[in-house]
């Protein structure tokens, strides 16, 4: 029984805050991109029924993934791996006006500031490596002689 004592004793020894530790993680992601910007207004040319319609992209539920390693020790390093990949398309039919900044100016050239149809496709590939870096420490606490409180 003594000999159990002492080898947890040596064990909860090595794991204080000066032991090193490495981490490997992997998330599996769920996400759903928006995109808050009209691409397209369809409006009605009759004065009697006039109407605006504005077209928005609509992106679905994709799944992703993060992976990454880190190393704690007083001071700390996380690097992490972000990959998510969605896309969408849609179509308008009618008076079409775009209101992208470039069709804008190419509607400005023509005689008609309307369009017949129009059509969208947006991919969104989103490889991201972030590095996290901090360091750990305690604030002092009132009789605690300047050591950290688990």
């Amino acid at each position: 029984m003594r000999r159990i004592r002492w080898l947890l004793v040596c064990c909860l020894a090595l794991t204080g805050p000066r032991a090193l530790a490495l981490e490997f993680f992997g998330d599996v992601l769920y996400w759903q991109a928006t995109d808050p910007v009209d691409w397209a207004m369809n409006t009605n040319a009759s004065t009697t029924d006039q109407f605006v319609a504005f077209k928005t992209l609509d992106f679905d539920f994709a799944t992703g993934f993060r992976v990454g390693v880190g190393l704690e020790r007083d001071w700390g390093a996380k690097l992490y791996y972000t990959r998510f990949y969605t896309d969408a398309k849609d179509t308008a039919a009618g008076h079409v006006t775009p209101n992208f900044l470039g069709s804008r100016l190419y509607v400005n050239q023509q005689t008609s500031p309307f369009f017949q149809s129009g059509e969208i496709q947006a991919v969104i590939d989103y490889n991201v490596l972030d590095l996290d870096c901090g360091k750990s420490f305690c604030p002092p606490m009132p009789g605690s002689c300047g050591r950290c409180l688990d």
